[in-house]
Parts: structure tokens; C-alpha cells; sequence
């Protein structure tokens, strides 16, 4: 009888429930030669059983008793044969049973791990996101910021000044209502003053901002002004006076750099070195576009389909584990709908 325990196995690190499913198979496997071997001895018990009635049938009236033990002996291995396959087929039945639901136990714990990895994933996001909300609002109200108009080289070192503390923007721009960048952080690297913003969702919706505790958001892109640079942006108006009620004079955007912080990130999920050669961690928006990481080929074109009907679980897809967990927010920030996904080739 032919075992084939584990076949249904994923071919991954040796873990607990994998020295299990061995010791299983070692098991199946000694009850095979156990039946093979008492094969063997049916066998040798049919051979004889069957001498016994050629030498009583030669023997005539005198080889009926002899006759009458063989055809004892041959029932009797019959029965033991029977006996034996049905054994070792409730053993090998049993045994298979065992695997699979070690089996999955081992794939909901794994499932339940790697959805608490994507929901620690996320909320590191979240946490970072809420920070750039708070910082472009604040320095909307900065005193060289609010003067941007009568003194744009005041501004631009200021913003400078700024960019060399808070490494995580690529750049902060400064622009007139019309859309005008007039003054940026990092003139020498990024020429960004002249480019006009006027048809930028994320410009109109800062631009628009009811006051300013308001803020705007805009998409993941690789932006051109930026060399290129995968940025977030995060934009809010600069009132008169920097009052939170005051008249938009301009508008501030914080190029906040999303490959850093989002690859960094995903680098940080504590995955063991053997995850890590058939697991891969994303972010992705509310509908399934890979966010992150920006340098694969799927990047803001490859969706990820995940059960949304839960904010937190795992699933298995196409020989596939996949977790996920939506977006919880952080203090008065509501995130985007985004989500961290972890998934496991099986």
C-alpha cells in the first residue's frame, strides 16, 4: 500500500506541525511493512497449505485428515489476510486524517500571524501619514511661509531649514492661487519654481480647504518635477495672517517620499528567513492597487483581490495565503481605506 502522506503539504521551513506530519509518515510507514511482511507469511502459509492437499489427495483415503488441516490453514490465512488490509487501511486512513487537520491548524496559525503582521504594517503607515497632516498644517501658519509673497528667498530657505530635519519629504513647494510654484525647499536639486500645480486634484482640494485644520491628500505617484521621485503629497491653504479662519493667500504642499517610507516599512515586517523566500508583504488602496512596494513590476498596476467583508483575516486563494488588514486610522486621522497585505505561496 502506497502512503503519499504529505503531498498535500506546502514545501516550507521545518516547524512543529512538519515534525509531526513525519513521525505520522514514519508511523503509516511501519504499518505498511508490518502488512508486506505478514503478506509474506500468507503467503508461505498458502504454499503450504496447498502442498498439504497434493500429498493428501496422493495419499487417498489416509490423507483425509491431512486434507482437512490444509484446507483449515488455508481459510485461517485468508481470514488474517483480511484482517490485516482492513488494519492497516484504518491506520493508513486514520493517520491521513491527522495530517490534514495538522495541516490546518498549522495554516490558521500562520494565517492568524501574517494578519497581525498586516495590521502592524498598516498602523505603521497609518502612524506616519497622521504626522505629515499635522506638519503641513502647522507650517502653513510659519511666519516666512505666511511672507512667501514679499519674500519668496526667505521662504525658500526656510523651507530648506525644514526639509534638513524632517528627511522623510523629498520637497515642499509653495504656491500662488493660480496653481504658480513660487518658492520650493530644495531649488538647487529641484527647479520646481515656475511649474504650475492649477490642474492637480490634490492643488484644488488644498486650495479649497475650509480652514486650517483642514488638509488635502493626494495619490501615489511617480512625480516628474521630482526626478521621478514616488511621493504622497499633502497640501493645505496658507490663510492671512496664518489664522486657522483666515483669507487662502497660497497654498503649501509637503512632497512627502512614499518609496522610503513604505519600502522601509515592508522591510521592517518580521518575517523568518525562511518566509521571506516565499512571502511577500504590499500595501494596497481600497481597490486592490499595489501601492507598495514601488519597485516591482506590479507597482500602482497589479491588484491584489482580498475579502473586503472583513477588516482583518486571511484566505486561501489559488494556492495562495493571503492576510490583510484595513486601514484603522490614528487619532484624527481616518486613513484612506488602504490595506496591508501578506501573501504566502502555498
Amino acid at each position: 500500500m502506497n502512503v503519499g502522506i504529505i503531498s498535500t503539504l506546502p514545501k516550507e521551513e521545518e516547524n512543529a506541525t512538519q515534525h509531526l506530519v513525519r513521525g505520522i509518515e514514519s508511523t503509516a510507514g511501519s504499518a505498511t511493512r508490518f502488512n508486506q511482511n505478514l503478506a509474506r507469511i500468507i503467503s508461505q502459509m498458502n504454499m503450504l497449505s496447498l502442498n498439504a492437499l497434493i500429498e493428501a489427495a496422493n495419499s487417498g483415503s489416509a490423507g483425509r485428515g491431512f486434507a482437512i488441516v490444509a484446507q483449515e490453514m488455508k481459510k485461517l490465512a485468508e481470514s488474517i489476510q483480511g484482517a490485516s488490509t482492513q488494519f492497516t487501511g484504518d491506520v493508513i486512513q486514520n493517520l491521513q486524517s491527522r495530517v490534514q487537520e495538522s495541516y490546518q491548524i498549522d495554516t490558521q496559525v500562520r494565517g492568524e500571524r501574517f494578519a497581525d503582521l498586516a495590521l502592524n504594517l498598516i498602523d505603521v503607515i497609518d502612524r506616519n501619514l497622521y504626522e505629515r497632516t499635522c506638519d503641513v498644517r502647522w507650517w502653513a501658519t510659519d511666519a516666512a511661509v505666511v511672507g512667501a509673497n514679499l519674500d519668496r528667498q526667505l521662504a525658500s530657505n526656510r523651507l530648506g531649514v525644514i526639509l534638513d530635519s524632517y528627511t522623510v519629504y523629498e520637497d515642499i513647494w509653495l504656491t500662488d492661487l493660480e496653481g504658480n510654484v513660487i518658492a520650493n525647499g530644495r531649488p538647487d536639486l529641484y527647479p520646481a519654481v515656475g511649474r504650475n500645480c492649477a490642474k492637480e486634484t490634490w492643488f484644488q482640494e488644498a486650495l479649497h480647504t475650509k480652514s486650517g485644520a483642514d488638509y488635502a491628500v493626494g495619490s501615489v505617484h511617480a512625480n516628474d518635477s521630482l526626478a521621478k521621485t514616488v511621493v504622497i503629497p499633502y497640501g493645505t491653504a496658507v490663510r492671512e495672517a496664518g489664522s486657522e479662519t483666515g483669507r487662502a493667500i497660497g497654498v503649501i504642499l509637503v512632497m512627502m517620499n512614499w518609496a522610503k517610507l513604505a519600502n522601509g516599512a515592508i522591510e521592517g515586517v518580521r518575517l523568518t528567513e525562511a518566509e521571506k523566500r516565499n512571502t511577500q508583504c504590499f500595501v494596497v488602496d481600497k481597490n486592490g492597487v499595489i501601492l507598495a512596494p514601488t519597485g516591482i513590476a506590479g507597482f500602482l498596476i497589479e491588484r491584489i483581490e482580498v475579502d473586503t467583508s472583513k477588516s482583518q483575516g486571511y484566505s486561501l486563494v489559488h494556492n495562495q495565503l493571503l492576510a490583510q488588514a484595513l486601514t484603522p486610522g490614528f487619532e484624527t486621522y481616518r486613513g484612506l481605506g488602504w490595506r496591508a497585505v501578506v501573501r504566502q505561496r502555498l
